[in-house]
């Protein structure tokens, strides 16, 4: 198990009203700017302590979007995370504009390596990711990997 890696797993969905994909958007800008920013809707993570993991460790923001009744992840490295403060315009997707404010904001990069989501366990419990995200109504589990 390598306890040097840090997933973020944040559950996305597509946003029918506005016809978006967040993997999609969020994939065009990296390719555009080397790096973009993801916004999280809802409930925040504890920022001292991803702050904390920022310093030691290799982090990891995963999207687990359930396409046709599988989760599927997308990859990005954690570059850093800014707190009430909207980053500029053009480093993050526009339909953040028709969301409403955002507290949290990470900035990611692209990571080449994909990262399998059956191989992600909860830090805190051990308990397998997808049968968690399956059973549970949250939005943001810290996992690290199976051996």
């Amino acid at each position: 198990m390598d306890t040097n890696k840090v997933y973020l797993v944040i559950r996305v969905g597509t946003i029918p009203e506005l016809n978006v994909n967040p993997t999609i958007e969020l994939d065009a800008l990296i390719k555009k700017n080397g790096f973009c920013y993801f916004g999280k809707i809802g409930k925040n993570p504890s920022i001292p302590k991803l702050k904390a993991h920022l310093k030691d460790k290799i982090v990891y923001l995963v999207t687990a979007h359930k396409i046709n009744g599988v989760f599927k992840g997308a990859s990005y490295k954690l570059l850093d995370v800014v707190v009430d403060r909207m980053p500029p315009k053009g480093q993050y997707p526009l339909y953040y504009n028709e969301i409403g404010p955002i507290k949290t904001w990470f900035k990611i990069s692209d990571h080449k390596d994909s990262v399998n989501l059956n191989n992600l366990i909860l830090k805190s419990s051990g308990n397998n990711l997808i049968d968690s995200i399956t059973r549970s109504s949250g939005s943001l589990f810290t996992c690290i990997a199976k051996n």
